[in-house]
């Protein structure tokens, strides 16, 4: 693996970390996700730069790995910097409660830090 693959996949695990942080200290749970628009600007921001960095990663590791949704991971990114205000709430609470924590397993993986 690129050394710098190891880099954004490191970058990609600490925004995980701290969406899931964010989670739990805002005593996460749909109905405070919808209602608080700073709990949701500070997720969106993170799930952003997420898609920022898997844009990064080099196209042989994304081809080593066709299972992982690249395409849908950094089209949400482009949703969010693009329609912001067209977000679907409900699919960005979804998106930082399971796929984040999936897409953050799959990267601890890759570089040993499971």
């Amino acid at each position: 693996m690129e050394a710098r693959d190891v880099f954004l996949l490191e970058g990609i695990i600490d925004l995980c970390d701290r969406i899931a942080s964010t989670i739990v200290r805002n005593n996460g749970d749909l109905q405070r996700f919808t209602e608080d628009l700073d709990f949701q600007e500070v997720c969106a921001f993170r799930v952003i730069q997420v898609g920022e960095l898997v844009n990064s990663l080099s196209q042989n590791l994304k081809d080593a790995y066709p299972d992982i949704p690249w395409h849908a991971i950094i089209g949400f990114r482009n949703i969010l910097t693009h329609d912001y205000g067209k977000i679907d709430v409900e699919r960005m609470w979804n998106t930082v409660n399971d796929d984040i924590p999936e897409l953050r397993d799959f990267c601890a993986k890759q570089i040993g830090k499971e």
